[in-house]
């Protein structure tokens, strides 16, 4: 009953982040931590692996390989940052810090903040997106929202190779601190089938994103996002 559960979360985050770039940890992550959280991280970073190398290898030809390098650099740091904090916090106040600080996003958002793209917001991104997503794989947040009024072949192709790139540094750092090993690759594989049907699907949701409603998809899974860890670390 519970790998039915999360195979179907799987389903609809590989939908999310095939259509939007980012999205899968949403809406497995805090469930997955309630009935199986041997997933996280290391087995919901193999499959985020797999759905963005769908991802990337769809926009290919969007990618912006200077940014997505930067990023990804930052991400070098931000990584060791979360495994160390895996490795001494509890998954409570991990969850809280990453619903505040993602919350304060999309309000900023709202009032019409919009940071600029440049050396600095790159690898300060970075930093953060790595921070988080190793410390509890939901890293693509801080990405999105710096690209938010980017097309949506460009958030997709950036978002989702850093969210390629940080998640395979991220699980080298995990094994740095004994946080992974061969059975969270074993856990992964028992999901491949639900990536499949989720971004098979996101090839509609895509198309439908890109009319104009990628920034609104972005702040709303961002909210969402927020909603959900809040509501399962207080439980």
């Amino acid at each position: 009953m519970d790998i039915a559960i999360i195979f179907s979360l799987v389903v609809v985050g590989a939908f999310l982040q095939g259509a939007t770039g980012f999205g899968f940890p949403f809406f497995v992550t805090p469930i997955a931590a309630i009935i199986m959280p041997e997933l996280i991280p290391g087995a919901l970073m193999v499959v985020s692996i797999f759905i963005s190398s769908d991802v990337v290898f769809r926009e290919r030809h969007h990618i912006i390989y200077r940014e997505t390098g930067l990023i990804s650099l930052g991400r070098v740091v931000g990584a060791a940052g979360g495994a160390f904090i895996v490795s001494m916090l509890t998954l409570t106040g991990i969850k809280i810090m990453v619903a505040i600080v993602v919350l304060a996003g999309v309000l900023l958002s709202f009032t019409g903040f919009r940071p600029p793209i440049n050396l600095k917001s790159l690898l300060s991104v970075g930093v953060i997106s790595g921070f988080f997503g190793t410390s509890t794989t939901i890293g693509g947040p801080p990405v999105a929202m710096l690209y938010q009024d980017k097309s949506g072949p460009e958030v997709r192709a950036v978002v989702g190779s850093v969210l390629w790139i940080g998640a395979a540094i991220s699980i080298c750092w995990l094994v740095v601190f004994g946080l992974f090993g061969i059975q969270d690759i074993m856990r992964a594989v028992i999901y491949l089938p639900a990536v499949v049907i989720g971004l098979v699907l996101s090839r509609y949701g895509a198309a439908y994103l890109d009319k104009g409603r990628t920034r609104a998809a972005i702040l709303i899974a961002s909210s969402a996002a927020c909603v959900v860890l809040l509501i399962n670390a207080l439980l």
